[in-house]
């Protein structure tokens, strides 16, 4: 891989991780009372980076790992290939998922808060999951992620061989596996395989990296148009202006915001393209940031959780007067905490806890 290809995903990863914090940002959506508060400029300004780039960004991250995985093969084999993933992804799952553990153990013991301890009163598969998370969601549940990724490199070899032969059939049928969303025990998210395999066709067909650019006015166009209607639409759903009174008005609505997912992976590659450009200096300072962005998607969700409960008692909930304020600063605190911890544990001298908790960096 080329030193500019190299470079462009790295801004990609820091792009697409830093607009995920915005969707993380406390409280989430179903605690919002529209009814009651109406629906504010501001509340338009937390849909579009919160669930619209916030969850737009990610997929990317998928299509990345699929088009990874097989350039390590060209250098790894297979055992390899899982026994390193496991070291880059799943060691640091865990990791983090228990520190999670103790840190809410931890506040709720020194802030008198006993609903927080009761929260672990779980039998022990809930407490399994909680940690390694096999069958759902782990304490940090934007971990999932990497439990997800994992899987698609364990399938790997059986994803690549038959993508080779059929890789419009393969594609059809994760899309279909995705837009029926069929629980499955191996992967809890059917979009991260469809996109991970997109990726092995990418790499493994030669496509250049770069075919997107040629598209880029039409492809960023669509994505603004998207987000126009998407905003309005949420806007009149939220009001009442349009209710969902049947099957098929229910399921639309998700399948309308969903396109953000696709929208967005060729949105941010373009974008990634443009910072690229030699002498572009916040390109330059993104990539700077690279060995951070690892930590800062595994830390993230816990930072934003003690600020918010820091906050609440002194400035009140989403309600109030000062929340716009507590929403922007949220994400520079997190990338802030990312770069003190990583700074911080590279002091170990025996590089034990950078294996632990930032395996990338």
């Amino acid at each position: 891989m080329n030193a500019e290809l190299s470079r462009r995903m790295r801004i990609a990863r820091a792009l697409c991780i830093g607009f995920m914090l915005f969707a993380h940002i406390s409280p989430g959506a179903e605690e919002l009372d529209y009814q009651q508060f109406g629906y504010r400029p501001f509340d338009v300004v937390r849909f579009i980076l919160s669930d619209i780039f916030g969850r737009a960004s990610t997929p990317l991250l998928s299509i990345i790992g699929g088009y990874l995985a097989v350039l390590s093969c060209k250098r790894d084999s297979y055992p390899t290939l899982i026994r390193k993933r496991f070291r880059t992804l799943i060691v640091p799952m865990v990791s983090w998922n228990v520190l999670a553990v103790l840190v809410v153990v931890a506040s709720g013991i020194f802030l008198g808060r006993q609903e927080l301890i009761d929260r672990f009163d779980i039998t022990a598969p809930e407490w399994v999951n909680l940690v390694f998370a096999l069958g759902s969601p782990p304490i940090n549940t934007q971990l999932a992620f990497l439990r997800d990724l994992f899987a698609c490199f364990l399938l790997f070899p059986v994803l690549r061989a038959v993508a080779r032969r059929f890789p419009v059939l393969l594609l059809a049928a994760l899309f279909a596996w995705f837009a029926t969303d069929v629980k499955l025990y191996f992967v809890m998210r059917p979009i991260i395989p469809l996109l991970f395999t997109l990726g092995i066709i990418v790499a493994d067909r030669g496509i250049p990296t770069d075919i997107l650019d040629r598209w880029a006015a039409p492809i960023v166009t669509s994505f603004v148009v998207y987000l126009v209607l998407i905003s309005a639409y949420d806007v009149a759903r939220q009001l009442e202006i349009i209710t969902p009174v049947d099957q098929f008005a229910v399921a639309h609505k998700a399948n309308f915001i969903e396109i953000r997912r696709f929208l967005g992976a060729l949105a941010f590659w373009i974008f990634a393209g443009w910072l690229n450009r030699d002498g572009n200096r916040l390109g330059d300072m993104i990539a700077r940031y690279d060995p951070y962005v690892f930590p800062l998607f595994c830390s993230h969700l816990l930072v934003m959780t003690a600020l918010w409960h820091l906050w609440m008692p002194f400035f009140g909930d989403y309600y109030g007067t000062w929340y716009p304020v507590f929403y922007a600063v949220n994400p520079a605190i997190s990338i802030a905490a990312a770069w003190v911890w990583v700074e911080a544990i590279r002091r170990e001298p025996r590089g034990l806890l950078v294996s632990m908790f930032s395996a990338r960096a």
